[in-house]
């Protein structure tokens, strides 16, 4: 594991703030620790399996049950604290969460340090326990409901004024109504046409594809864009709070082609090996593809106990 459930290391190395993830509990950061002590030399810091998480569940607790890999729904849209859409939804989790990271130097502020998914009751019913969305009944303390657009945005003011410890008081911008509704209007308008004028959403192959990701296939769109459905013009509404979280993170000491930790130097360490998110990942700051976590940690793995093997059996037989 890497560092995920580590406040202070989150905040000293991360490129922004992260709530949590969906990481073991235990992913604390402790081969960094361990490895620093001998000298070793560190990489990759500041990057992770970068994916949304809902905040209401990481605030009751960081380690999530899952992270949101492809926003679920047709009539949804994601919009920040002023009302407006500022990504596309559905594009690939590791991309799209680090949109939540765009700093403001102005304002002094991340705009986008939440993000309101807002939904209706098609995508509700449609997409039911495609996380972060229910299934069918009770709903969850992380999913708030409306009977319009003005009672929503009104319960989420309430809501993040109780969340002033955890966000650093993050509020609803003033023409947040009026700007949501507005966003909600012009998504309505371009699913009708299929396009995406702003952030070309469902234009790219995987998008698509995640998009049936869920329980259930969804087929019955009758517009052009399957990503794409108008939010109904009446009631409920559902909203989501978003912030950025990690699958784990992806930095800690370096290795060589061996899985060899290496010292601050670039010469190894005897005898000591990592693979998997406890080390500076080979991928760097992309997601190559599914398994992208797996894959390197199992050949890596693989890597080090075949040259510690080999080592082993040289010691053995020089000291015959």
């Amino acid at each position: 594991g890497g560092f995920t459930h580590n406040p202070q290391m989150r905040r000293d190395f991360l490129k922004g703030p992260v709530f949590g993830g969906c990481a073991q509990p235990a992913s604390e950061g402790d081969f960094i620790t361990i490895a620093g002590e001998v000298g070793a030399q560190l990489g990759n810091m500041s990057n992770a399996w970068w994916c949304q998480i809902p905040l209401d569940q990481a605030l009751d607790s960081p380690s999530v049950p899952t992270g949101i890999w492809c926003t679920p729904g047709d009539a949804m849209v994601q919009v920040n604290r002023f009302g407006r859409r500022f990504l596309n939804e559905k594009f690939v989790y590791n991309e799209r969460t680090q949109v939540h990271f765009q700093w403001d130097p102005v304002a002094a502020e991340y705009p986008n340090l939440l993000s309101f998914m807002i939904y209706d009751a098609r995508t509700a019913t449609e997409f039911a326990g495609y996380a972060p969305i229910p299934p069918i009944g009770p709903l969850p303390p992380h999913v708030h409901t409306a009977d319009t657009l003005d009672e929503l945005a009104s319960r989420l003011a309430a809501h993040l004024q109780k969340l002033t410890p955890h966000t650093g008081g993050v509020r609803l911008a003033d023409d947040f109504l009026p700007q949501l509704k507005a966003s909600v209007a012009r998504f309505n308008e371009q699913a009708q046409t299929g396009k995406d004028l702003d952030f070309k959403r469902g234009q790219t192959p995987i998008e698509p594809f995640f998009h049936q990701f869920g329980p259930q296939p969804v087929l019955n769109n009758p517009h052009p864009n399957p990503t794409m459905h108008p939010l109904a013009d009446h009631g409920p509404y559902y909203a989501v709070i978003l912030v950025a979280g990690t699958l784990d993170t992806k930095g800690g000491p370096r290795i060589d082609e061996h899985a060899r930790i290496l010292d601050v130097r670039n010469r190894p360490i005897p005898g000591l090996y990592g693979a998997g998110n406890c080390v500076a990942s080979p991928t760097g700051p992309a997601y190559w593809a599914g398994g992208a976590t797996l894959g390197p940690a199992i050949t890596f793995g693989a890597l080090a106990a075949e040259h510690s093997m080999r080592n082993t059996d040289s010691n053995a037989a020089e000291t015959t």
